[in-house]
């Protein structure tokens, strides 16, 4: 009987320990996070409902993980070639904390901010960025707080100009 509790208390302690919730299965009782709406605005965005937009564009080199963990990716001249431009970004979702950082743009909470509508109503050519790659990754831009930046790119890959 001591065993056989032994067993049962370490099964659950284990649980509680490596439980990964994946993408797409709220736990039950887990808050969905702060919204922008709801978070202090960082400079350089302003509020556009539930994201905070750029007051103007940002653009990126190319993104990298390692074990999960998002690297810092390089901030690039938009005039010039670049693979990523931000459209709106939103602090992390307190469900998704945990969440290994290249997948976090298959979160419900952060996809569901990140989508391709946002998108097209913050392009400057919506017939332009339609069907362009979305994902979203944890990024700062300069001393503000990190931020999780949605952010897209042409399905061929590098782009010129801002399209936000």
């Amino acid at each position: 009987a001591v065993l056989m509790v032994t067993v049962v208390a370490g099964g659950v302690a284990a649980w509680r320990v490596f439980d990964r919730t994946p993408p797409g299965e709220n736990p039950a009782g887990a808050a969905t996070g702060p919204s922008a709406s709801t978070a202090a605005v960082a400079a350089g965005f302003d509020r556009c409902g539930d994201a905070l937009c750029p007051t103007g564009p940002l653009c990126w080199g190319g993104t990298l993980a390692n074990n999960g963990k998002a690297a810092p990716t390089w901030p690039l001249d938009c005039k010039k070639s670049h693979v990523w431009e931000t459209f709106a970004a939103i602090p992390l979702p307190a469900d998704a904390v945990g969440t290994r950082e290249d997948e976090l743009k298959r979160w419900p909470s952060i996809a569901a901010v990140c989508s391709p509508s946002l998108l097209a109503s913050r392009s400057r050519k919506p017939g332009a960025t339609k069907g362009w790659e979305l994902d979203a990754w944890p990024m700062q831009v300069g001393d503000g707080p990190r931020l999780v930046h949605c952010i897209a790119r042409p399905e061929d890959g590098d782009s010129k100009g801002a399209a936000f």
